[in-house]
């Protein structure tokens, strides 16, 4: 099943999402639902799951929402994930029979270069290497229900999964992979709730209405912000994998014998 999580403060971002979904993956092989606080109105080919109470924490929600229901893999998507081209569903498909084949518990569907090595004996996945960021990813992909359900930790809220759920993903023997081919094509559309400029883009090329009194678009500072992350970023790139893996398994080693 695909799982769309989301909260009612972005109830704005729900019905252009849905739209794209459909309109770039409209078939789909497997049921769509949409999560939120409160159940969320009906979309378009999507059902809808809503949380026991209110004012629950993201990962206590997502929490709440994955024992609703029943599939045991999910594919999993962030309501600020909209999609911008034709979905291959043939590859989807034969991913998942992927993560079937390699017992993985998370396959992502962006590419990760950075952080992965080759998979042995695959031609269409990599391996997420133990010891390196952001294994425990929340970009879109296909997840074992009952491993996301052990990873996540109350009280946490997506960015603190990523980085603290990556740690406990560790602990397991399963796989970690990547895909080499995102099968569904999507951008995020938000930071820190503010509009993208990308998205802002996709929303008028697809003939979507923005309401810029919701949600304002990003600021000068946040793009001046976003490129010093992206620097930073490449400039990590050109560590070496296994001197990032022992620098960061030596980092984890000191703060344990001084907690």
């Amino acid at each position: 099943m695909v799982l769309v999580l989301s909260c009612d403060r972005y109830r704005d971002l729900w019905e252009p999402g849905t739209k794209l979904f459909s309109r770039y993956w409209p078939d789909c092989p497997w049921p769509k639902y949409l999560a939120s606080d409160s159940k969320p109105a009906l979309f378009t080919d999507f059902k809808s799951i809503g949380g026991s109470r209110p004012g629950l924490d993201w990962s206590s929600l997502t929490r709440d929402v994955l024992n609703q229901i029943e599939a045991g893999i999910i594919l999993l998507f962030l309501d600020d994930f909209f999609l911008t081209e034709p979905a291959d569903t043939a590859l989807a498909v034969t991913l998942l029979e992927e993560m079937d084949r390699t017992g993985a518990a998370h396959v992502r569907l962006i590419p990760h270069a950075q952080y992965t090595d080759e998979m042995k004996g695959s031609k269409l996945v990599t391996e997420h290497l133990p010891g390196l960021p952001y294994r425990a990813c929340l970009q879109a992909g296909f997840w074992r229900r009952s491993v996301l359900l052990s990873l996540l930790e109350d009280g946490e809220s997506p960015w603190e999964f990523e980085v603290k759920a990556s740690h406990r993903s560790e602990l397991l023997a399963e796989p970690f992979l990547a895909v080499i081919r995102n099968p569904v094509p999507y951008v995020d559309v938000l930071e820190r709730g503010k509009w993208l400029p990308r998205g802002v883009k996709l929303c008028q090329r697809e003939g979507l209405a923005i309401d810029f009194a919701v949600r304002p678009p990003i600021s000068l500072s946040d793009k001046f912000r976003r490129l010093r992350i992206a620097l930073l970023s490449h400039a990590i790139a050109l560590v070496p994998k296994t001197l990032r893996v022992a620098i960061r398994r030596h980092r984890l080693q000191a703060a344990g014998s001084t907690s």
